[in-house]
């Protein structure tokens, strides 16, 4: 079997991780890749590699179609797999346009909430994906709420849906100590979805009720000055360390990990900070993250997105025993191993037209 993979970049966030992982793993089986980018980053031995030349953003939407599938069938690729919406969407325009080659799109997030929050081109995207995705061989979906919108908002049948869960599992995790005071973790970008203000508010009810209490951000972002003015204004200690990776190495000890987002197509942080020994909190209406904890063992879901709900949940959260065997046979689902026979199991079964 020979495997294309098309994606923006091989460097990047969580999805281009994903994409290399996956990668690195199909070469080692003795599965040819090929990899078809359009933003000209990185390489990585073994997996060839296929640029498409830099244009003008309309330019490119209008090209990349054609050139994909043109390139699909001179490189005798079995199986597309597209990462990504924009991705998604060229490899479904390359499909209409006549590209023979099945293929597997990977939808990474809540589509339907996500993709507003990035202005019009977002529902641009939004609205022709709506029309497209059905079109596609088959689907993957990083977690069973993204499975679900891929069904019903997107009208994909459900047979033609795969979840394979995210090779999340760190490889030489670290446990970390616990803090005997609350010390508050914020791993992620400083942007509007992850919330970083909501994460400060909580802390501020925290204090409020007379608990010593600390948070420290482990990250980077436009937000970083609010960040800071807010909690100079509530009277909360925090440190902005910067992004650090992995993460956990840069972390001496911890209460719990507050995930504030409003939208989450999963949440890698939950499941590295249950193999390093941290609780989580994350609010049950980002979705996606319902398959990253497992509430009452790895973390806890707060009741609603409210400052005070979520202090609440970090209260419960940092009294988790966290119990090393059940919590590791949880974690094995998001190994390299299982999200990889997962995957190559959908790639046949596309490559098969099952």
């Amino acid at each position: 079997m020979k495997v294309g993979i098309l994606i923006s970049s091989w460097r990047g966030g969580g999805a281009e991780f994903v994409a290399r992982t996956w990668a690195d793993k199909l070469v080692e089986r003795g599965i040819e890749v090929v990899r078809y980018d359009y933003a000209g980053t990185g390489d990585i031995p073994g997996i060839h590699v296929k640029h498409f030349p830099r244009r003008s953003a309309l330019q490119s939407a209008l090209a990349l179609p054609g050139w994909l599938r043109a390139s699909a069938l001179q490189d005798e690729i079995d199986v597309m797999l597209s990462m990504l919406t924009y991705s998604n969407l060229a490899a479904l325009v390359a499909k209409v346009r006549g590209m023979k080659t099945p293929l597997v799109i990977s939808e990474r997030n809540l589509a339907s909430t996500f993709l507003p929050l990035e202005g019009r081109s977002g529902k641009i995207e939004l609205r022709i994906a709506e029309r497209l995705y059905r079109r596609t061989d088959r689907a993957i979906a990083i977690s069973h709420p993204v499975a679900a919108e891929l069904v019903s908002r997107f009208s994909i049948a459900r047979d033609r849906v795969d979840v394979v869960p995210n090779p999340a599992l760190p490889e030489n995790p670290r446990r970390v100590p616990r803090s005997p005071k609350l010390r508050i973790l914020a791993v992620g970008r400083f942007v509007e979805q992850k919330r970083p203000l909501l994460f400060v508010a909580a802390l501020a009810v925290l204090s409020k009720r007379g608990h010593p209490v600390s948070g420290v951000f482990v990250g980077s972002g436009p937000m970083a000055q609010e960040i800071v003015g807010l909690a100079e204004d509530v009277g909360v200690e925090i440190e902005l360390l910067g992004w650090r990776e992995p993460w956990w190495q840069a972390i001496d000890s911890a209460s719990c990990l507050l995930l504030a987002s409003s939208v989450e197509g999963f949440g890698n942080v939950l499941v590295e900070a249950a193999a390093c020994g941290i609780p989580s909190v994350a609010v049950p209406s980002a979705l996606g993250v319902a398959d990253a904890i497992v509430p009452g063992l790895s973390g806890i879901l707060a009741s609603d997105d409210s400052p005070e709900a979520l202090a609440d949940a970090v209260l419960a959260a940092s009294k988790l025993p966290m119990p090393t065997s059940p919590i590791n046979a949880w974690l094995q689902r998001f190994s390299v191993e299982n999200s990889h026979r997962i995957l190559h199991d959908t790639l046949l079964r596309a490559a098969s037209r099952e």
